[in-house]
């Protein structure tokens, strides 16, 4: 009888050592199967933060578009010299958002400087001036166009006048 303990407890120490490897090798299937859906998982997802904080720049930017706080500068201190009742313009191109344009005379010889734009929108064309006098700033209220034409002119009869311009757009 005691062959007989000897033996079964035998048998039954190979049959928890099989038992134990094969749940060992299955563990590690299941932890291998589990990290592998994990990473392919991640390789999937791994744009996903880039490209949350992409559409959250975009988003901003185009709050600051619709709350007209962007802006591009167009000319600074630019010097311009002109005849008696001289004009001169500028073409700005791409224009693409409703803003404004702000048209600054820092100084100027004569009181008689103007500013004016010209663009079309929807095939109406906008005409807008105001005059600045030797120093002066002017809102100009702009909608999306291919090209909006800025100009400085002075209505002196007789006498030269010289400039100095800035124009911001505003979007």
């Amino acid at each position: 009888m005691a062959d007989t303990i000897k033996i079964g407890s035998i048998v039954l120490a190979i049959i928890l050592a099989i038992s134990s490897v094969w749940m060992y090798t299955s563990h590690q299937n299941q932890m291998y199967e589990v990290n592998s859906t994990f990473e392919d998982y991640a390789a999937v997802h791994q744009y996903t933060d880039s490209e949350y904080l992409a559409l959250q720049k975009q988003l901003s930017n185009l709050t600051d578009i619709l709350n007209l706080k962007e802006q591009t500068v167009l000319l600074d201190h630019y010097a311009v010299n002109q005849p008696a009742g001289g004009y001169n313009h500028w073409t700005f191109t791409n224009i693409n958002h409703t803003g404004y344009l702000t048209i600054t005379i820092h100084s100027s010889t004569t009181p008689k400087a103007y500013a004016r734009v010209e663009y079309t929108y929807k095939e109406t064309t906008w005409t807008l001036s105001k005059t600045l006098g030797i120093a002066g700033s002017a809102d100009f209220p702009v909608l999306p166009s291919s090209s909006i034409e800025v100009g400085i002119g002075n209505t002196n009869i007789y006498d030269p006048a010289a400039h100095d311009i800035s124009i911001v757009y505003n979007y």
